[in-house]
């Protein structure tokens, strides 16, 4: 399972604590952007990982976009290393308190070395849609609430996975929508998160997020 991770305190619901609980027994390795009322986008490299570990895990390079003022979040990535079908692919999930949690594998088999471009966006009165390369691969209604959303960019790694590796894995072309027709680049490096000494984590620019597992890199202070 894959959880957004979670920048703010939320211990005024029992359900969303227990949910913060379940973020936090993942790692990981993540930028953050302020602005992103209406959606978010990224383009990404596919990036080979060196699989390590056994029973269920993953690596998974991921975006998340926060839904109905970050109560709930919609999330699209490339994962690696889950037990039974390791090779990359690319895998979307949704939490909402009324909905609960679900994932589901777009497509198998993705290929090392491709350029994709991931959109999360809220089209249409709180129906949101998770978009590669321009095709929306899944819509649905999620609730716009007031339309106060965040979006997070990186790694995120199962402790059964932590010792794999990855090379420098870029997160460019870093777009959020304020308002519902307007798309700018990230307006800063508003904050990011580094859980575990395996990831090595950097704010390149405003727009432009990088990470790598178990290769060392020059480390920003998250």
């Amino acid at each position: 399972m894959h959880h957004r991770p979670i920048f703010i305190a939320i211990a005024t619901s029992l359900l969303l604590l227990t949910e913060a609980i379940a973020v936090n027994a993942n790692q990981y390795g993540t930028g953050h952007e302020n602005s992103a009322n209406y959606g978010m986008q990224a383009t990404r490299i596919e990036r080979a990982v060196t699989c390590v570990g056994t029973g269920a895990g993953f690596v998974f390079d991921d975006q998340w976009q926060g839904v109905q003022d970050d109560v709930g979040w919609v999330e699209v990535g490339t994962s690696f290393c889950d037990q039974g079908a390791p090779a990359a692919k690319w895998v979307w999930a949704r939490y909402t308190p009324s909905l609960g949690y679900y994932e589901s594998v777009i497509q198998y088999n993705i290929t090392i070395g491709t350029t994709h471009t991931f959109k999360i966006y809220n089209y249409n009165q709180g129906y949101w849609g998770v978009y590669i390369d321009g095709t929306r691969k899944v819509s649905g209604n999620y609730g716009a609430g007031s339309t106060s959303n965040t979006a997070d960019v990186g790694l995120e790694v199962t402790d059964s996975r932590i010792n794999s590796t990855q090379n420098t894995t870029s997160e460019t072309n870093l777009y959020a929508w304020s308002t519902q027709s307007s798309a700018s680049s990230w307006s800063g490096a508003d904050s990011c998160r580094d859980t575990s000494s395996h990831i090595y984590p950097q704010w390149i620019a405003y727009d432009w997020w990088r990470h790598t597992l178990n290769v060392v890199a020059s480390q920003s202070a998250c």
